[in-house]
């Protein structure tokens, strides 16, 4: 009965963020993993949730949890993946680009070229003024991921900073 509860809570946490309505998607969620404390894919859910909703010490948490207690390889690659895209955006939020960049660089040396890795290198790259290179690496991004908006408006806010190195 727990698992077929934590299942409709999870469910429902789905639902309700689909929906916009974060706070109680994060609320059954919990209860979710309060019911079926070793599912980690609720846990998963449960911490893009908070990372979603700028909660990230909980976001964080999550991810270490499962970092730590997973056993699918694809699950603790992912994990890993968006702690350390979180960490780096901490650093490079703090002034501390360089450490963020080394973060980010060994994550794409692990994981080849994910664009939204390679986005937030493009943006420590921005943010450290290394123009060039992160022109270079938006292009790689627009290249892996056509429609990343993000990427394009980047690249428009260097080209109007007179940053043309096309």
């Amino acid at each position: 009965v727990r698992a077929a509860d934590a299942e409709a809570h999870y469910k429902l946490g789905i639902a309700l963020g689909r929906s916009n309505e974060f706070q109680q998607a994060i609320e059954e969620l919990k209860i979710a993993r309060g019911l079926d404390p070793k599912n980690m894919q609720v846990l998963r859910t449960l911490a893009a949730a908070y990372e979603f909703t700028n909660q990230t010490d909980k976001a964080l948490a999550a991810y270490r949890r499962i970092i730590a207690a997973a056993t699918v390889p694809a699950l603790i690659a992912d994990a890993r993946k968006h702690y350390t895209l979180i960490k780096a955006k901490q650093e490079a939020q703090s002034g501390d680009t360089a450490a963020a960049l080394k973060r980010l660089k060994q994550l794409r040396a692990e994981q080849g070229d994910d664009p939204q890795v390679v986005y937030y290198i493009a943006v420590a790259e921005m943010l450290s003024n290394r123009l060039e290179k992160a022109i270079a690496d938006f292009k790689r991004v627009l290249e892996l991921s056509p429609n990343n908006r993000n990427a394009y408006d980047d690249l428009v806010k260097i080209y109007e900073q007179g940053g043309d190195f096309a």
